[in-house]
């Protein structure tokens, strides 16, 4: 019997398509951990409870988008990927995906 791994791993075409619904919950970690970068400096460990912050918020956020929105991050992320990540391309993918978390995956965390 194989392990599942603890994260799952998602394309960079998934994550930019849902980029604006990560920063909608996860901002203020993000915000957080930029800043002590800024301020730390290169220390991998200076800023280390930040990153675990920022981690397991954006894990939450994908899996509930995968299960609750799945169609629409892939059709998104696949549109991304037919015009070499350029998301001006992909209004209608975006607009789909935010109507979706805005009412399936937002209530959850507000």
């Amino acid at each position: 019997m194989s392990e599942q791994p603890k994260f799952q791993r998602y394309t960079r075409g998934e994550l930019i398509t849902a980029r604006d619904s990560l920063w909608t919950v996860c901002g203020e970690s993000m915000l957080a951990f930029e800043k002590c970068k800024m301020e730390k400096g290169d220390d991998p460990e200076a800023c280390l409870q930040f990153s675990i912050a920022v981690m397991g918020c954006s894990s939450k956020i994908m899996r509930d988008l995968t299960s609750k929105c799945g169609e629409y991050l892939k059709a998104g992320s696949s549109c991304l990927n037919e015009n070499n990540m350029r998301s001006l391309e992909c209004d209608k993918e975006k607009l789909k995906l935010d109507e979706c978390f805005t009412s399936k995956v937002l209530p959850k965390y507000q």
